[in-house]
């Protein structure tokens, strides 16, 4: 998890200046559908670009602006990404709508908001794992619960940076969808 250490960072140094530079990083490779690569910037071009799009690694997008305002308290942060960020929402809506073949029969008045379709990473660091059966076994199989969450967190983040810009109306719908 790329983002997972943006608060400890804060805590050791003054890390605000790596992070908003690397940030401008990541939301210069974002793409039109709202995509985040999972390396920024990327100095040898990847072939895995299946990967692009991850929860967690690229939920980076919303966790380091939060986590940079919050230490900060600078709007500037706020405004710079909230687009970025809610082209992400808006891209894992968009996800949410699709639905994994092998769950095309399961139901739920919770069903549009669960994101099983592309490569999720989930837990994928365990011991003793062998990666390639991970890696095989996300391909196939993308682990939803750790997808959906991320994805709830970023509608929330979403909504809190909207309320700060006074887009009280997008963050009554991120409240909503979170």
């Amino acid at each position: 998890r790329r983002a997972g250490f943006a608060e400890a960072a804060h805590w050791l140094a003054d890390a605000e200046p790596f992070w908003r530079r690397w940030m401008r990083d990541v939301a210069g490779a974002q793409t039109k559908a709202g995509v985040i690569p999972c390396i920024s910037p990327d100095a040898k071009p990847f072939n895995g670009r299946f990967i692009d799009g991850a929860a967690g690694w690229a939920d980076a997008i919303e966790i380091i602006p939060a986590t940079m305002y919050r230490f900060s308290g600078d709007l500037e942060v706020v405004r710079e990404f909230y687009p970025h960020v809610r082209r992400w929402v808006e891209r894992g809506r968009r996800r949410a709508r699709r639905t994994h073949p092998c769950n095309l029969l399961k139901r739920g008045p919770h069903r549009r908001f669960i994101l099983d379709t592309g490569y999720q990473w989930g837990e994928w660091l365990e011991p003793n794992a062998d990666m390639k059966n991970v890696i095989l076994k996300n391909m196939f199989t993308p682990d939803a619960e750790v997808a959906t969450a991320y994805f709830a967190y970023s509608a929330k983040v979403a909504g809190e940076m909207a309320r700060l810009l006074g887009r009280d109306d997008e963050a009554a719908e991120y409240a909503e969808l979170h």
